[in-house]
């Protein structure tokens, strides 16, 4: 079974496990940065870079090694998604993009099956090398300009702590530091406030607002949770749903919280649902609640404020049936 889960560990010798965790730490110190990047490259939140990353490692363990194979996402693959998103018309932060991204995942996944069965990678050989070129010093000129800005911010300055201690103090602690300031990074952006404002475009369809631009007025003010919550992160988001209510310019008699990215419903996470719908009752404010999961359903339903608030007619299937319930 080993050999054929993972054959690699087949003749596998003590005396290479120290040089192993020292690459390892090597490789995670430079791709997890990097994936993260290429995560904002194609539109989508950091921890989509997180998965491309750790996910494909985990099966390429699994089925074996190889020199010459690319394991996880590209700057190529990046901006592909990117373009291949917008071309057909999915507006970045929507709530179609992460579902669309799956999709094109699969599409791409299945074509290159099919290549593989039907021995089309010759039709590569027939490229010429200058128009490969080409392709690479655009798709780097690309990632290049997208990048910059956030290049002469943080992930500039761990670059370059980390690459002053690999020169004065060696690679080991130089990789040790890396990973820290680099998981300090990710918690740090975990457990920030992930709130969007969406309002309804000329489509019908509901985006986000541009995060640095001014809110707009709208009644029911709709916000979106952006990325899951738990213990550690839940009161800075309630705190920011609260700031984002009472500071509008329109002072909304009513609040509907987009929960479609919600993939776990906790007890702390609902204790402090609790507290903000009433602070925001003491306000004049009525909270609904719009698009949560199924299987986050199931659990809000087995507990009495879940029922009381299914009974009070304040949760509702998608964003769209809040919006018109509440403007009638």
């Amino acid at each position: 079974m080993t050999a054929v889960l993972a054959p690699t560990l087949a003749g596998y010798r003590r005396s290479w496990l120290r040089a192993d965790v020292v690459a390892g730490l090597s490789a995670g110190a430079v791709v997890i940065p990097q994936a993260r990047a290429y995560a904002t490259i194609a539109d989508m939140p950091v921890q989509i870079g997180l998965y491309t990353c750790m996910v494909p490692m985990i099966v390429y363990a699994l089925l074996g090694g190889s020199r010459t194979a690319s394991v996880s996402t590209t700057s190529t693959i990046a901006t592909l998604t990117a373009s291949t998103l917008i071309g057909a018309g999915i507006a970045s932060g929507s709530d179609d993009a992460q579902t669309a991204l799956m999709i094109l995942t699969l599409m791409v996944g299945v074509i290159l099956i099919a290549a593989r069965v039907l021995k089309l990678g010759a039709i590569i050989e027939n490229i010429s090398e200058a128009t490969l070129s080409g392709i690479k010093a655009g798709v780097g000129l690309t990632v290049a300009a997208s990048q910059l800005p956030k290049l002469l911010r943080i992930e500039f300055w761990v670059a370059a702590v980390t690459a002053v201690i690999g020169l004065t103090a060696g690679l080991l602690p130089a990789v040790l530091v890396g990973v820290v300031m680099t998981l300090y990074l990710v918690l740090r952006e975990l457990n920030r406030p992930h709130i969007s404002q969406l309002v309804r475009d000329l489509d019908g369809i509901w985006t986000a607002v541009d995060p640095d631009g001014p809110p707009i007025a709208s009644d029911p003010l709709v916000l979106r949770i952006d990325l899951g919550l738990y213990t550690a992160n839940v009161r800075a988001n309630t705190r920011e749903i609260s700031r984002r209510v009472t500071t509008a310019a329109s002072s909304p008699r009513a609040v509907v919280l987009d929960c479609s990215r919600l993939y776990q419903v906790t007890t702390t996470v609902m204790k402090n649902f609790v507290d903000l719908t009433r602070e925001l009752s003491d306000a004049g404010v009525t909270v609904y609640f719009a698009a949560v999961p199924p299987q986050n359903l199931a659990t809000v339903r087995r507990t009495v404020l879940g029922r009381d608030y299914e009974s009070q007619g304040r949760m509702f299937d998608t964003v769209e049936a809040a919006a018109r319930t509440l403007s009638d």
